[in-house]
């Protein structure tokens, strides 16, 4: 199914379930205490999707949400919320840090 055919649900349960696969992975990754991943923010620069200067502010407004006792907004969150992004710009920076993460087990022997 393409990415326009799908419905907001849709991609947001996709989201969820990218977000649970790449913590889980990120996890996994610091057991063997190496080199942390490339965070979603890097990796959005990268793509093009985002400037840095527009990274600096969602950074700055996570920072200004964080509250004790709440759980800490995400950063694609922010960005999507704010119209920096689109939800599928984000299922696909997440998609590649995902790619990134297994990759990286691979080369390890972690896998």
């Amino acid at each position: 199914m393409r990415d326009e055919d799908k419905t907001k649900e849709e991609l947001l349960a996709e989201l969820v379930e990218l977000r649970r696969r790449v913590a889980e992975l990120e996890g996994e990754r610091e057991e063997l205490e190496e080199e942390p991943p490339p965070k979603i923010g890097e990796i959005l620069v990268e793509m093009g999707y985002i400037t840095m200067m527009q990274l600096e502010i969602c950074l700055q407004k996570q920072r200004e949400a964080d509250r004790p006792g709440q759980r800490q907004r995400l950063l694609g969150e922010i960005m999507v919320e704010s119209g920096i992004i689109t939800s599928e710009q984000l299922l696909r920076g997440l998609a590649e840090q995902l790619k990134r993460l297994r990759l990286t087990r691979e080369s390890t022997g972690a896998a």
